[in-house]
């Protein structure tokens, strides 16, 4: 064996982000070569690992190459092509690996990897602030000032790893982090509803939104190490890691060639990218296009002024997980529901599919938290945990904020930090767990046909796939409501027999009689209804 340097790739393996056919032919990726050196010299151009193969391009330095799967020498398919060596290795099995690239006369670096198959109607992402996180690492804390909501409060990415499985007990599949890289930033906890009316103000620097050096790990989160680390722990436990890379006035070239170098250097899961501009919608396609050939990461565009239709359209084509769009109005939309009693629009109208096209968000560190936008009184919890649960129920992909586990947690801060101090089975908590996992259970929450219907304060949506029908009911009323309802109004067939339905958030059973079904709803609550005996059709 020619020793060497290894470089370790931390992947984490979809069957829907990868073909096979990819992963066997191989489309050369040419053009935005990343940068040389980064966090180890060995320059991988390409990463595919699929269901059973890998197929990696490394940079041809003259010398020969050799593949390591779990720290044995494995023989693949190499051959010499203009922009390297590219290898194919074959009879990987799903679970944890390690894969190693050995060019002789380098130094080794390891790293592991944890390989899942999993669709991507199943991703619950959850979005953390790393500053208010979890603070791992008192060393790194530059600037602190734990008691002012305008100052970092020293989370880092050490703090998150150590929080992994209470995430993963949670039941979310994703972390999205808050920018990672060097930024500035100016005073003001308090970010106006439309930034352009203040023309002055800049996000705090320990959001991320404004980048000093956009190639540069920042020190106050940790080393590159620790980010390996991280990436390393999160697969272990089957859960993805997206970067989060504002563009922040960046030129298009030059935001998508950075895009590039942190996938090549971290070997992120995914990118959030964008905002996007009008006219653009052909060269993000392109780049995309590009990017998904040589790493096939999750793709989440965050859109601006441009057009999501548009934008869409130049996508076809490329893989689902390359071209989710961030969608921020539902979030309103279903608050204007539940607190002023505006009329739905919060587009159920249509069906959900296998390919789920959007992340729906109900808040984040670019938009006020939760309990920040629910007005204080009595009835703030309720009302923010019924619109939590509808989000979580109704949404293609959702996404969860770090805040909204903690009930009332804003108190007047915009980014709040978490409350570690609370129990692990707090209301919150324990609801969030539990509408994941009942989400996760039922195959007819997370697509199907859909159709609603409203009266007052209640809202019926209509979800239907081959051999399951659910029934999603809220009442946003802070009193008891009756609901009567005739089945055939969502689509239904009709029925000549009782059919019995069981709530499967409460545990109560209901009858359809002569197709009409009558259901007790308490105050700012919801049922989730399903044919009883269908639980294998459903799951």
């Amino acid at each position: 064996m020619i020793p060497g340097r290894h470089l370790v790739l931390a992947v984490l393996v979809s069957a829907e982000l990868v073909s096979l056919g990819a992963v066997a032919g191989g489309g050369v990726w040419s053009g935005c070569a990343p940068s040389a050196g980064g966090w180890g010299r060995v320059r991988i151009l390409e990463s595919h690992v699929g269901p059973t193969s890998w197929t990696v391009l490394v940079a041809d330095q003259g010398q020969g190459v050799e593949l390591f799967v779990d720290g044995s020498p494995r023989h693949g398919l190499c051959r010499r092509g203009g922009q390297g060596i590219r290898c194919w290795v074959g009879g990987l099995r799903p679970g944890y690996h390690g894969l190693a690239v050995s060019v002789a006369g380098r130094s080794v670096v390891r790293r592991s990897v944890f390989s899942g198959r999993r669709r991507l109607s199943r991703e619950v992402l959850y979005e953390v602030l790393l500053d208010r996180f979890a603070d791992g690492d008192t060393a790194n804390n530059l600037r602190v000032r734990p008691g002012d909501p305008a100052a970092a409060h020293g989370g880092d990415l050490r703090g998150l790893k150590r929080r992994l499985g209470h995430l993963r007990w949670l039941g979310v599949t994703a972390l999205l982090l808050s920018p990672v890289w060097e930024a500035r930033g100016g005073p003001g906890p308090q970010r106006p509803r439309r930034p352009s009316r203040a023309p002055g103000w800049t996000a705090p620097s320990y959001v991320g939104a404004a980048p000093l050096r956009r190639d540069r790990l920042s020190r106050s989160l940790g080393s590159p190490r620790a980010m390996l680390r991280l990436l390393r722990a999160a697969r272990r436990r089957g859960l993805r890691v997206v970067l989060d890379l504002p563009r922040a006035g960046a030129s298009l070239d030059g935001y998508l060639a950075l895009a590039r170098t942190w996938v090549t250097r971290t070997f992120a899961d995914g990118l959030r990218v964008g905002p996007f501009r009008p006219g653009e919608e052909r060269a993000w396609a392109s780049a995309f296009s590009r990017l998904s050939a040589s790493f096939s990461p999750l793709m989440l565009i965050h859109h601006g002024s441009g057009d999501p239709a548009r934008l869409r359209t130049a996508l076809q084509g490329l893989p689902p997980a390359a071209r989710l769009l961030e969608e921020s109005t539902w979030g309103r939309r279903l608050l204007e529901w539940i607190l002023r009693g505006a009329p739905f629009r919060g587009g159920a109208g249509r069906g959900l599919g296998s390919l789920p096209q959007e992340v729906r968000l109900l808040s984040g560190h670019r938009w006020p938290v939760l309990s920040r936008r629910v007005p204080a009184g009595r009835l703030a919890v309720p009302r923010a945990a019924l619109a939590l649960t509808l989000h979580l129920l109704m949404a293609e992909i959702p996404k969860v904020y770090y805040a909204d586990e903690m009930a009332g947690a804003a108190q007047g801060q915009p980014h709040p930090d978490m409350d570690w101090s609370a129990p692990r089975a707090s209301p919150r908590r324990r609801l969030i767990r539990r509408v994941l996992g009942l989400r996760r259970s039922l195959k007819v929450l997370r697509m199907g046909r859909q159709r609603t219907w409203a009266s007052g304060d209640l809202l019926v949506v209509g979800r239907e796939i081959p051999g399951c029908r659910a029934l999603l009911v809220a009442n946003r009323s802070p009193a008891a409501r009756r609901l009567t309802l005739d089945i055939r109004r969502l689509g239904w067939p009709a029925t000549g027999s009782d059919v019995e339905l069981v709530d499967r958030l409460g545990g109560r059973g209901f009858t359809v009689t002569g197709n009409r079904l009558t259901v007790q709803m308490r105050p700012l609550s919801v049922r989730v209804l399903v044919v009883t005996g269908s639980g294998a059709r459903c799951g």
